[in-house]
């Protein structure tokens, strides 16, 4: 009952409310890349008064992918929607695997957001798309 009321809670005021501490992962958000279906979406994660990380996830739709052709990375911005910091690119590191991406963490009181890039490999190179935006997460 009391989970419920919490996830009813967290659709009712989405992306425009902090939340609890803890990680929240965002929505997925697909994309198309020479002739493949990617997946990808946002982490942030917050501790009290400690610290706040975001996380970008990527991989192939309904499974495997080649080694190195999803990738990821994080970036972490404030409810300001100021980029705070941003991490590197990461790539699935095995067939069948995600690409795991964070940004740097911050150590400041505040309320944050995820959104990441993920990345798609085109035969030549990487396209680029972002992940859509996480809920605010605060740490304050």
């Amino acid at each position: 009952m009391v989970t419920t009321f919490i996830a009813a809670f967290a659709v009712m005021f989405g992306a425009q409310s902090a939340l609890a501490y803890g990680a929240v992962y965002g929505q997925i958000n697909n994309y198309y890349v020479a002739g493949h279906w990617y997946d990808s979406y946002p982490i942030i994660y917050t501790e009290p008064q400690s610290y706040a990380v975001a996380g970008t996830m990527s991989s192939f739709s309904g499974g495997g992918t080649y080694t190195g052709w999803a990738g990821a990375r994080g970036r972490l911005f404030t409810q300001d929607n100021y980029l705070s910091c941003e991490g590197l690119n990461m790539y699935n590191p095995s067939p069948g695997t995600v690409a795991n991406a964070n940004s740097c963490s911050r150590y400041q009181s505040y309320n944050w957001y995820s959104w990441g890039v993920a990345r798609g490999w085109t035969g030549s190179g990487y396209n680029d798309f972002y992940t859509f935006k996480s809920v605010l997460q605060g740490n304050w």
